[in-house]
């Protein structure tokens, strides 16, 4: 791959990529219980645990055409397509890297006004970076 990317981008942009690759975060984030069930419109809370897998390597994230430096942060989401039904931001530890802890959150909600089986995403989303978002599905059994 370097011989193909050397060629139009020069060495000095590829090893710029090459750092920049490497910098970004790799995170796993776990949501438990996976199912729960809950009485209509009583608040519930889901436990979100989230493992750095690399250590990353930049303290700002990379935004050259921001005008000042930035840090990244994350948001954790659960709804479903047109409602929103919890939201939380985070500050995710500087240090972290393969065999860090993991950094454990909760997420609070309310449950749906009427009975029924739901099914709804969480996202781990980057206020920075396009593409590293990730997703679960949770399911709440509303009696």
């Amino acid at each position: 791959v370097r011989p193909l990317l050397e060629r139009p981008l020069g060495a000095a942009r590829l090893a710029e990529l090459q750092s920049l690759l490497a910098s970004l975060p790799a995170l796993r984030m776990e949501v438990s219980p996976p199912a729960m069930a809950l009485h209509v419109e009583s608040e519930g809370s889901l436990s979100i645990a989230i493992t750095p897998l690399n250590r990353a390597s930049r303290r700002h994230v990379y935004a050259p055409a921001f005008p000042k430096p930035k840090e990244g942060g994350w948001w954790v989401l659960m709804g479903e397509a047109d409602e929103l039904f919890g939201l939380k931001r985070l500050s995710l530890p500087k240090r972290g890297g393969s065999g860090a802890p993991p950094f454990k959150t909760e997420l609070q909600f309310v449950a749906p006004d009427e009975p029924g089986e739901y099914e709804y995403d969480v996202f781990l989303v980057s206020d920075s970076y396009i593409g590293l978002d990730q997703q679960h599905k949770v399911r709440i059994t509303v009696v």
